[in-house]
């Protein structure tokens, strides 16, 4: 079509919102999305966009700002932590992909350069993918996300001995490898150093500078300028852009603005992340394909059986879980990005025939293609794969919460270990309230078992697990994970395993009050509904409202979002409020004989005993506020809320003694 540079990135962005919307709708991976729009509009098939070099030049940031993100999070301490995982999980896996294809290569007829190529570019995986879908799934610091993670990082850095090794596989330069591996070596060692020392002294002073101009312009200018400038560094050493983006990244994740900084940055890596994969998919010439699908396909299977099982493998042989070993395999089971720069290196000294550089090219595009699918079902393929694995998992997993709840009753259990539900647990140890705490972060699981806290490695959404943790005997459940769809599987859970148990949800806005509610929640708390209370007391307070104005009108908004708060916040003076802290909630059961059976709620007039119903719970359904005029049947279970004196003269009207 001869497009300019310009034209070209319009058509992909016109064409990426289209796919993208769809893919998002069907809640398929955005990745695969863009992928498949390379492949259709690329050179060989629409003929849309040319195979452009500065396309690609482009595109190649996407990978960079990822790793720049990803940085951000991922902690120095965290790097050393897992320094076990890079050197030893991560070094294994890249010699022996590479020395188990090199023979198997050698020994059906290919030549040892084409073969050491081949083998090189099958050791490598793809970052952008892996780490993108991960994050999605609130995976990235799981066991096996950790392990992937470690894994990558040490294929970033084996690209470039690499690199270095192509050129010298084409002719006479054998006796120079050596020194040009150790001189690369060096230079590495010399950009992370550099960059570790700039970060450590010279970043937080500066944002601590720029942060007083209260420019986001100039905010973000200053992180792109960085994120540039360390890739650059690192890609003039003879290394990859990436890695001196995931070091700086690493030294703004040390300072306090590493939130803002993410915010920042991630429409730059969105949108390039996206373009990155659409170039990818524009080098598959679909035209050569029914010549050589027969092989394209035996390589595809044989590259996503092969390093699956090879570091399952060495997973184990390091006393490694089974299950966790397999699910990094599976996670890692695709080509990557390094790999497509090996694959064009060798082609560019011709060390490659072009038949062979097509079958590999669609064999690798193909396993990213079916990537993330694998990825986000890798749990349930490893639990499928390996039963008896997985029962031993969670026996051990269900062992450790016995351990930990063994003895506790009417207990407390939280659901999520984050600041949120740490901030609960704290609450309850200087109450002396018992608890026990799930979260699927290692680190953070670990770290809290240091301090002595009660906090286990657990998945709340398993019914196994909840069993372990106490559910049958425990009094209340608090839920504050992140993720929607976990929060109502969890919520499904529990109405299946107790439904008498009082559960508060933790929600990041209002927009789910109702879903929540008939799920079994008794009682939802937006994170973004008190933010904007406690925002708007401080605003009435600096307007000189007066004070015993402002509470009325926060506590009038609390009453009206939350039914359960009504009686805790009633609708008089302020003055008169100390008397609101002698009372409790109190749970009442209507027994079989009771003589409040079979008569409604208004009879007793619970109201003149200063009692409040703030809910019934029949057969597990939770009513808040019931109808007055509901009669009572044996086995309901009434939420009162009033002083223990008052609720001794309820209990006595609805149950006769």
């Amino acid at each position: 079509m001869g497009l300019t540079l310009f034209d070209s990135i319009i058509v992909l962005f016109i064409v990426a919102v289209f796919v993208a919307s769809v893919f998002r709708y069907f809640r398929l991976p955005s990745i695969l999305g863009y992928i498949l729009i390379g492949i259709f509009v690329g050179p060989h098939a629409l003929g849309w966009i040319s195979d452009r070099q500065d396309v690609r030049d482009i595109a190649e940031f996407g990978v960079v700002f990822l790793l720049f993100t990803i940085g951000l999070e991922f902690s120095l301490q965290k790097l050393i932590a897992m320094k076990s995982t890079v050197l030893g999980f991560g070094s294994l896996q890249v010699l022996l992909s590479t020395i188990v294809t090199t023979v198997i290569g050698i020994w059906i007829g290919l030549t040892p350069s084409v073969a050491i190529i081949i083998g090189a570019i099958v050791a490598m995986s793809s970052t952008a993918i892996v780490m993108k879908q991960l994050s999605e799934q609130l995976e990235l610091n799981s066991p096996h996300g950790l392990n992937a993670l470690g894994i990558l990082l040490l294929q970033d850095l084996a690209v470039i001995p690499f690199l270095i090794l192509i050129p010298s596989l084409q002719g006479s330069n054998h006796e120079t490898i050596l020194a040009d591996l150790l001189w690369a070596l060096l230079k590495s060692s010399a950009a992370i150093l550099l960059i570790f020392s700039v970060g450590r002294w010279l970043l937080r002073p500066l944002f601590q500078r720029i942060s007083t101009i209260h420019s986001t312009e100039i905010f973000t200018l200053t992180i792109l300028l960085i994120v540039l400038s360390a890739a650059w560094l690192t890609n003039q050493l003879g290394l990859s852009l990436a890695l001196g983006a995931f070091i700086a990244g690493m030294m703004l994740g040390e300072t306090e603005f590493r939130h803002q900084i993410n915010v920042e940055i991630r429409p730059f890596r969105d949108v390039l992340l996206g373009l990155f994969f659409i170039t990818i998919g524009m080098q598959l010439n679909l035209h050569a394909l029914p010549q050589t699908w027969p092989w394209v396909l035996l390589l595809l299977f044989a590259l996503i059986i092969f390093k699956t099982a090879l570091i399952m493998t060495i997973g184990i042989v390091m006393k490694k879980n089974a299950i966790i070993s397999l699910r990094s395999g599976l996670v890692l089971a695709q080509g990557g990005e390094f790999g497509f720069a090996l694959l064009f290196s060798a082609l560019n000294y011709q060390l490659l025939p072009n038949d062979y550089a097509q079958v590999i090219l669609s064999a690798l595009l193909l396993s990213m293609v079916i990537s993330p699918i694998i990825i986000r079902y890798n749990g349930k393929i490893a639990n499928l794969l390996l039963p008896l694995f997985k029962k031993s998992s969670q026996k051990n997993i269900k062992q450790q919460l016995s351990t930990i709840a063994d003895g506790l009753n009417e207990h407390i259990i939280i659901c999520g270990y984050g600041p949120t539900g740490k901030g609960i647990a704290n609450i309850c140890q200087k109450e002396h309230l018992a608890y026990v705490a799930l979260d699927l972060d290692p680190a953070i699981v670990r770290n809290a078992q240091f301090a002595g806290e009660n906090v286990t490695y657990g998945d709340a959404t398993r019914h196994e697990i909840m069993v372990a943790a106490g559910i049958e005997s425990a009094k209340i459940i608090i839920v504050c994970v992140r993720n929607n769809t976990t929060t109502h599987r969890i919520l499904e859970l529990i109405h299946r395993i107790n439904r008498n148990i009082s559960v508060l949800v933790r929600a990041k806005d209002d927009s789910e009050l109702e879903i929540l509610q008939k799920l079994g929640a008794t009682e939802i708390v937006p994170d973004t509904m008190e933010t904007t209370l406690v925002l708007s007391s401080h605003l009435l307070l600096l307007v000189e409202m007066p004070a015993s104005q402002v509470k009325s009108i926060i506590n009038t908004a609390r009453i009206n979002r939350y039914p359960m708060l009504r009686p805790i916040y009633p609708e008089r003076k302020v003055e008169e409020a100390p008397e609101l802290l002698e009372k409790y909630l109190h749970e009442l059961i209507i027994t079989q004989n009771a003589p409040s059976v079979g008569k409604s709620l208004a009879s007793f007039e619970l109201e003149k005993i200063d009692i409040d119903i703030i809910a019934m719970r029949r057969s597990g359904i939770h009513y808040a506020k019931p109808d007055l005029l509901t009669e009572l049947f044996a086995g309901d279970i009434l939420i009162l809320f009033g002083t223990n004196e008052d609720f001794t003269n309820a209990k006595r009207i609805l149950l006769g003694r």
